[in-house]
């Protein structure tokens, strides 16, 4: 009787252990994110180079159509 307490003694904390860790390895995720989240939020907006200016879109490739 006593054995088959401490085994559940033992898997239970095992148990708890491993949960408390996906919980730590989680929150180290969420707060990567957060921070590049915050990281993105602080570069300058409006500022278009040649490439993704909108009002000069991309020119299209290949011969002209026949019409």
């Amino acid at each position: 009787m006593f054995i088959t307490f401490l085994i559940i003694f033992v898997l239970s904390i095992c148990y708890l252990t491993y949960f408390y860790y996906e919980d730590t390895e989680c929150e180290a995720e969420r707060q990567a994110l957060i921070a590049s989240i915050e990281k993105l939020r602080t570069k300058p907006r409006g500022t278009f180079t040649k490439d993704n200016n909108p009002q000069n879109p991309p020119k299209k490739r290949g011969r002209p159509k026949k019409y």
